[in-house]
């Protein structure tokens, strides 16, 4: 998968120089695909349903091709056998990650990251709110610095970071306060639909969508959107994220970020972004199985796939490949150890060129022009000090479940992307038949049985 669409003719020169070391190192010959997230949320599920041959694939946070979507339609191969026979590469820096029945290799990058709003800084600057938007306190002070910006541009502020609308809901934190530092991550107990909330202090699992702050948040969508404020077709996009702000649709998005997304934002758009925290993110199941790979259980040569992919995990060469393309033509090695455009290359003319979490370990990929030359060694004493969540670890065992999920997740996609992007015509009455279709989906009975599940994993584990 791909953040944005990938030149066909620059992908193919990609892939033949892919070759030229797995077939040196290997004896292998791969052909990959890339999709654009919208894409590849479509077209890999269907793919294995349709019994077509895949080898690998990738698991995203795209809720039709996520890790949790794909094992609770058994589309997974058991590896763990052939992680012990062929993946030393993987172990090495998985090892935590992989105890037990493996059906996937999570990608080893910064975790250690955080909820943002992230907007241009050119816009900001010309609108004279920069200093404002980061010394602001309430979401009331922010709404009122991007009319500014959106009355100075002609754009609407935010657009959406999903093809669900995700505008103002960035699963999983929560927005409902006034305040930004009433803002948290809660989490989800493995949930990759983000329909469970975990209250830490008591334990006590709830269903996300009855909680007062998703109300508050569906509230503050529908004003937003009112005002102008959100892309007005967000709801329905099959493009969203960097690709929309790259095509001048919106200015800012409200995103899980990092260390390296100023310049993910940056390399992906053409614009400096201005960097707004919000809650901090915790270490949890959910997160380590955000981005990474797996065998589909279509797959022909699962031995050669998982020999590949420990290939992948343990080349340099490979890594800085496949993330920032043909060195020379799409990027040049700096004086100080970073990877940039070539002279007279830049964002909208590079042929190729994804982002450093997609692939592999993060750590052994050349950071990007505009990051600290020591932005791994950073990154590793982030991930090394970053906080866990009491809950890693736990994983909910969805075997009788299936239907419910998949009852309740139906049940939520009626309703959800027009709450999210504040479009929904009455959002108070579409909040009322979200709660009351769950209910008649199963929600609370899901609810009852992550509750089970959980108190018993806290006897043993808590």
């Amino acid at each position: 998968m791909s953040l944005g669409p990938i030149d066909q003719n620059a992908s193919k020169d990609v892939v033949a120089a892919v070759n030229e070391l797995t077939e040196r190192d290997l004896n292998i010959h791969v052909n990959i695909s890339w999709y654009d997230a919208a894409t590849y949320g479509t077209q890999v599920p269907m793919k294995i349903q349709a019994n077509e041959k895949q080898d690998i694939i990738m698991f995203t946070p795209v809720p039709t091709a996520s890790y949790t979507s794909y094992r609770a339609a058994n589309q997974l191969m058991d590896i763990s056998e052939l992680l012990e026979e062929y993946g030393q590469n993987i172990i090495a820096r998985d090892g935590d990650l992989l105890k037990g029945t493996s059906y996937g290799v999570p990608n080893y990058y910064n975790l250690a990251g955080y909820e943002c709003l992230i907007v241009r800084k050119d816009i900001a600057d010309g609108a004279g709110v920069t200093e404002a938007l980061q010394n602001a306190k309430t979401w009331s002070e922010i709404h009122d610095l991007l009319m500014a910006m959106s009355e100075y541009s002609g754009m609407p502020a935010l657009v959406n970071t999903n093809d669900q609308g995700g505008v103002m809901m960035c699963r999983p934190y929560m927005n409902g306060s006034e305040n930004l530092d009433g803002s948290y991550w809660y989490d989800v107990l493995g949930d990759g639909y983000s329909m469970i909330l975990t209250d830490p202090d008591t334990n006590t699992v709830y269903s996300y969508f009855d909680t007062e702050g998703f109300y508050d948040m569906c509230r503050r969508a529908a004003e937003w959107y009112k005002d102008g404020l959100i892309y007005k077709d967000a709801a329905t996009a099959q493009s969203y994220s960097y690709t929309l702000i790259k095509s001048d649709v919106g200015f800012g998005l409200l995103t899980a970020a990092d260390l390296s997304s100023n310049v993910t934002f940056m390399s992906s758009t053409g614009y400096e972004p201005l960097m707004i925290p919000l809650a901090q993110t915790q270490l949890s199941t959910n997160l380590c199985t955000k981005f990474g790979y797996a065998i589909p259980v279509t797959s022909t040569e699962p031995e050669a796939a998982v020999r590949y992919l420990n290939y992948v995990f343990g080349s340099e060469e490979l890594l800085n490949l496949l993330t920032w393309g043909i060195e020379g033509r799409d990027w040049v090695r700096t004086e100080d150890g970073l990877a940039d455009y070539p002279e007279g290359v830049t964002a909208d003319s590079c042929a190729y060129h994804t982002a450093d979490f997609l692939y592999g370990d993060q750590m052994k990929i050349l950071p990007w022009a505009g990051s600290d030359p020591d932005l791994r060694s950073i990154q590793q004493e982030a991930m090394n000090n970053a906080r866990v969540s009491k809950y890693m670890g736990f994983a909910m065992n969805t075997e009788g479940y299936e239907n419910i999920i998949t009852a309740c997740k139906t049940a939520s996609d009626r309703y959800i992307a027009s709450l999210a992007s504040g479009s929904a015509l009455d959002w108070e009455d579409s909040v009322k038949k979200i709660r009351e279709d769950m209910a008649s989906a199963g929600m609370n009975e899901l609810v009852a049985g992550y509750q089970e599940q959980l108190n018993a994993w806290l006897a043993d584990n808590g």
